[in-house]
């Protein structure tokens, strides 16, 4: 069964206090999938599947995995500084200087792919527990 109709955005507040209960990466001819397993309020169990991944990083998985928030930024959406700065961390591995996120090249040409809907970015900030960035050419959500 899909979450979403033709057209619907996904409404990711449904996951707040959420738990992520499995991660897979998926190797495909296509590129590299990942597929991160998310149980709702109800115990209902959703995928949320991100499709042609260039960037990927999972810190601290845990038994338990309650989420705080799920940001997607895509489709030209206005991306602040802390945005770019986990862009730039994800690409680099460390926090950037002051500005050094705004300036970079790759973190640009990340932005420019997301604002002409050719890529986007996700995040999912953990209360407890895993905490997910992505950088993917699209995400889907799904119930299971």
């Amino acid at each position: 069964m899909s979450y979403l109709e033709e057209g619907e955005q996904m409404d990711l507040d449904l996951f707040v206090e959420c738990k992520i209960v499995s991660t897979s990466i998926v190797e495909t001819e296509a590129g590299t999938n990942v597929l991160i397993g998310i149980n709702d309020h109800d115990n209902k169990h959703w995928l949320l599947s991100a499709l042609s991944v260039s960037d990927f990083l999972l810190n601290e998985m845990r038994t338990q995995n309650i989420i705080d928030r799920i940001n997607l930024f895509a489709n030209g959406m206005s991306c602040e500084q802390d945005v770019l700065d986990r862009i730039y961390y994800l690409l680099h591995g460390k926090i950037p200087e002051h500005q050094e996120g705004l300036a970079h090249k790759d973190v640009n040409k990340v932005i420019d792919d997301i604002n002409s809907s050719k890529r986007v970015f996700l995040e999912i900030e953990a209360v407890y527990g895993a905490s997910v960035l992505l950088i993917a050419r699209d995400v889907s959500l799904e119930q299971t």
